[in-house]
């Protein structure tokens, strides 16, 4: 294993989790076979360990690397492991009910913020005309969109704990955040698949 079959590995993921929330939310009603749900919850857990895969690998073949980016990366792969944790069925039994929702959301918030970081420490540190650059600032703009989305979804799931009132996004946001997340996912396949063709790693950063 290395980083540039990690990168393929996260390439496959990033597609499998956009095919995996298009169908549950085409065919929400997939949920009422047990046996499908599980099945593709269970790929979806794989795809997710890609995540950590490309974090582990990629400041072992990557570098100079600054601090900043080798701490966000770590903690990619704690969050990552916390969010895989809380959909297995041992993860479940540990939190109850809506408390279980609201902490997957805050640790996948932390986690896309780890995220967001190094994808920003890593733009500031290619070098100059790099054909990665443009790729990497889509990955970038989607990625700050669907930070603020996330947020606010983290703020209904909050107001929920507290006062009880289950208040519904108005749809535009709800559409909105669809697109994002489409927009998001592909801007980061476009960018990985930019990355996987790189063959010397060095001559992506700044001397």
């Amino acid at each position: 294993m290395n980083l540039r079959m990690a990168t393929k590995f996260l390439i496959i993921g990033s597609a499998y989790t956009l095919f995996y929330k298009a169908v549950f939310a085409i065919f929400p009603f997939i949920t009422n076979n047990i046996l499908v749900s599980k099945l593709l919850s269970l790929l979806w857990i794989m795809a997710t360990i890609t995540i950590i895969l490309f974090a582990y690998y990629f400041p072992k073949e990557v570098f100079p690397l600054n601090k900043r980016i080798k701490i966000s990366l770590q903690l990619v792969i704690l969050f990552t492991c916390l969010i895989i944790l809380l959909q297995l069925p041992f993860g479940q039994s540990l939190v109850p009910g809506m408390h279980k929702n609201v902490i997957f959301e805050f640790i996948r918030f932390l986690n896309s913020i780890s995220m967001f970081v190094f994808w920003i420490s890593f733009y500031k540190i290619l070098s100059h005309n790099n054909s990665l650059q443009l790729s990497l600032k889509l990955v970038i703009w989607t990625a700050s969109f669907g930070l603020f989305l996330e947020l606010i979804q983290f703020y209904y799931y909050i107001n929920f704990l507290f006062t009880g009132s289950e208040s519904i996004p108005f749809a535009p946001l709800q559409y909105f955040a669809a697109i994002i997340f489409v927009l998001s996912y592909c801007a980061v396949i476009n960018f990985l698949l930019k990355f996987r063709k790189v063959e010397d790693y060095s001559e992506l950063l700044l001397k």
